[in-house]
C-alpha cells in the first residue's frame, strides 16, 4: 500500500469515529428526551379510583396529615369534604380520585 492510501484510510477512520461519537450523542439525546415523556405520562396518568382509610392516607401520600383529615371529615358539611368520604361501618375511607379533585376545587374557590 502507498503512502497516499494509508493516509486517505486514516483519515476515513478518524471521520468515521467522530460519526460514530455524534450518533452516541444523538442517541443519548434522544433517550433523554424519552424518559422526560414517560415521566410526564406518569404525572399525566389519572388516579385509579381507590379508597383509603383515613389512618392510612400516609401510607399513598405526604400529604395533607391525619390530623388535617380528620378536620376537613370533621367540617365536611361546611367544605364539600362528605364528596370524598366513604363510610363503611365506623370506618372512615378516602375517595382518593375525589380528594385530588377536591383539592383542586378548593384552590379555584380560594381567595385570591
Amino acid at each position: 500500500m502507498d503512502q497516499e492510501t494509508i493516509t486517505l484510510l486514516r483519515t476515513l477512520c478518524s471521520k468515521v469515529k467522530e460519526i460514530a461519537n455524534l450518533c452516541d450523542s444523538f442517541l443519548e439525546q434522544e433517550a433523554k428526551k424519552q424518559k422526560k415523556t414517560v415521566a410526564l405520562s406518569k404525572i399525566e396518568t389519572p388516579l385509579p379510583n381507590r379508597l383509603i382509610p383515613l389512618t392510612k392516607w400516609p401510607e399513598f401520600h405526604h400529604w395533607p396529615t391525619v390530623p388535617a383529615l380528620r378536620y376537613y371529615a370533621l367540617m365536611r358539611h361546611r367544605n364539600g369534604f362528605e364528596r370524598v368520604l366513604r363510610r363503611v361501618g365506623k370506618r372512615l375511607l378516602i375517595d382518593e380520585k375525589s380528594f385530588f379533585e377536591w383539592v383542586e376545587g378548593q384552590k379555584r374557590h380560594s381567595p385570591k
